[in-house]
């Protein structure tokens, strides 16, 4: 019970710089993990990978449902964090597109452009967030 207590108490990690950062990871890997069931579990059922910009919406608009219903909503965590889960979604979709399907295997092309796409603005949002942390946080203030 403690632990999924825990889990469900609403945090934004003002002053915990490292705090942020593994949070903000966790949200990109739940979005990945997400996307990819949601993608395997389409082609089990229907035999076709779906539409990867309705994946990314409907796991984005699920997370911010759970933030509203679940978490309580804190204003400006709650947004990052579904921008955090949605770019994780975004980045294993966007970058894959379906080449084929030949039985149980599904063929994929990766461009290079289009992760870079996802991958610069994630990393780039998520470091001024963890930096901005780091400088309210205790190891940057002095007595």
């Amino acid at each position: 019970m403690g632990f999924w207590h825990d889990l469900n108490t609403p945090d934004n990690f003002a002053r915990d710089w490292y705090g942020e950062l593994t949070n903000q990871l966790s949200h990109t890997l739940l979005g990945l993990l997400l996307a990819l069931i949601w993608c395997v579990s389409a082609w089990a059922m229907f035999g076709e990978m779906p539409v990867r910009s309705w994946v990314i919406l409907g796991i984005g608009g699920g997370y911010l449902a759970w933030e509203a219903l679940v978490q309580r909503w804190l204003s400006g965590d709650s947004w990052f964090d579904a921008a955090m889960v949605m770019s994780g979604a975004a980045g294993v979709l966007l970058p894959l597109k379906e080449a084929g399907v030949s039985g149980r295997i599904i063929h994929l092309d990766f461009d290079p452009v289009m992760w870079l796409a996802v991958f610069a603005p994630w990393s780039s949002a998520l470091s001024l967030r963890v930096w901005r942390r780091y400088l309210a946080s205790a190891a940057t203030q002095t007595d």
